[in-house]
């Protein structure tokens, strides 16, 4: 997540397409919201269990929440990050992709909620998710990754 970028990227469509930013916005949230309306929420798209369901929401829910953060809304943005890396971290264990490493979906979702905790004024929060994803999920002392050097 790079906020100068994606308030760049936002105002060089804006200006291409002769809109304003506040319409690009606006329509950003529109497309987030069509999705959330095909896919329903988290739940029903588990029931369908169609990978192509669940990157379209992961997608979705990285957008709105990229939105809000530029509107100033982090609260907001904050629960749909944190709704983008529940899936990817759902869609991780489903398929047992015990790869931890930092090109997988659920490295980026993590990192991103993380990052937007610190923004929102509570970092303590995006510490634990890293510390919850590193450690696989599990924050037993017997699935802990000990890195050897």
């Amino acid at each position: 997540m790079n906020y100068a970028e994606d308030r760049l990227d936002r105002r060089a469509r804006a200006d291409e397409a002769g809109a304003t930013v506040a319409e690009e916005i606006t329509t950003d949230l529109e497309k987030a919201h069509d999705v959330f309306k095909i896919h329903g929420t988290f739940t029903v798209a588990a029931s369908t269990d169609n990978v192509d369901s669940f990157l379209q929401l992961i997608d979705a829910h990285e957008l709105a929440g990229r939105t809000l953060r530029d509107c100033g809304q982090i609260r907001q943005s904050v629960f749909h990050f944190g709704m983008a890396w529940k899936i990817c971290h759902w869609l991780e264990k489903q398929y047992h992709n015990d790869n931890i490493n930092e090109t997988s979906n659920e490295w980026k979702a993590v990192g991103d909620y993380a990052q937007i905790c610190e923004i929102g004024g509570f970092p303590e929060i995006g510490i634990l998710a890293l510390l919850y994803y590193r450690c696989r999920g599990s924050l037993d002392t017997h699935n802990a990754i000990v890195e050897e050097r």
